[in-house]
């Protein structure tokens, strides 16, 4: 009877891809161990987050390295088959036990906050369990990504190999990753303790909304119609922002009391968005702009109709 495929069927004929995970799984858990600290710390300082970032993803990178390689160790020479569930068990247990022995040593232990630092190794450790083995491609960052079609009342995704729609799709995607991520430390460090919980989670998730969305699309595009439309919807605020900002700040007397970081930012992503859908748009896909011949019947007659 032939085995059921595994989160481990393409690592074992790709073993690198083992190492790779590990590393995007330990950046991503040293960006959780920051984090934390800024939760923890009671006037944190972004700037001084920021500059720990680099090394914290640098130390979370090699233990994610590190331990992606014992499992590829495990994996090929007991044939082990462990789903996700398996993984954060065996994850569960090894940091329980290092925290065990940690114990025996009481000037590591005496400020009393160590229970709660092996909550927050259990968090970091996390993105490396579910990503090593599993079938997610680290290298997918720098991909094309796929859009979706329409061909014959078969819907379906397709990719491209250009090298050319492959950059215009990579500003756009790390721009809205860098921005996500900034801005949830900022509203760390900036948290008011006092709020409401309902307040505090829309003021935090209402302006991710636009750079979440950004970074989705530039991995899974909707159709090329619905694209055009969900671009043009939410950069038009965005657009006008950026316009006003730079070419009539003047005399313009609600944007100049933007901060100027907020100005650059709409100006970039206003830019990065219009080169993403260049080049998204101009792909490939079996499929005309506007998908349906009566309505591209009828934006054709409105065109060439007279006017008033």
């Amino acid at each position: 009877m032939s085995r059921p495929d595994s989160s481990f069927t393409l690592e074992k004929i790709f073993p690198g891809t083992f190492a790779l995970q590990g590393v995007l799984g330990g950046m991503l858990g040293g960006l959780v161990w920051v984090w934390a600290m800024i939760l923890w710390s009671k006037k944190p300082q972004l700037t001084e987050m920021i500059s720990i970032i680099p090394q914290a993803i640098f130390v979370g990178a090699i233990f994610g390295a590190i331990l992606a390689t014992i499992f590829w160790v495990t994996h090929s020479s007991a044939d082990l088959h462990a789903g996700a569930g398996m993984r954060i068990a065996l994850m569960i247990n090894i940091v329980g036990v290092i925290a065990i022995l940690l114990s025996k040593f009481p000037e590591l232990i005496r400020d009393g906050y160590f229970p709660t630092w092996v909550m927050v190794s259990w968090v970091s450790c996390l993105p490396i369990t579910l990503l090593v083995g599993s079938r997610v491609k680290p290298w997918a960052l720098f991909t094309f990504g796929s859009v979706a079609a329409l061909h014959k009342d078969v819907q379906s995704r397709i990719g491209s190999k250009s090298v050319a729609a492959t950059l215009g799709t990579l500003p756009l995607r790390f721009l809205s990753l860098t921005v996500l991520a900034v801005w949830i430390l900022k509203f760390s460090c900036e948290r008011n303790v006092d709020a409401e919980v309902i307040s505090g989670a829309w003021m935090l998730i209402a302006p991710a909304v636009y750079p979440a969305l950004s970074a989705y699309v530039t991995f899974r595009s909707p159709r090329k119609f619905t694209l055009l439309i969900i671009g043009i919807a939410i950069n038009l605020p965005y657009g006008l922002i950026s316009t006003a900002a730079f070419a009539n700040s003047a005399n313009t007397s609600w944007v100049s009391q933007l901060p100027q970081s907020v100005n650059f930012i709409c100006l970039a992503f206003t830019l990065a968005w219009a080169l993403f859908l260049v080049t998204r748009l101009t792909v490939q896909t079996g499929e005309p702009l506007i998908p349906t011949p009566a309505l591209k019947k009828f934006v054709i007659t409105r065109a060439r109709s007279p006017q008033p």
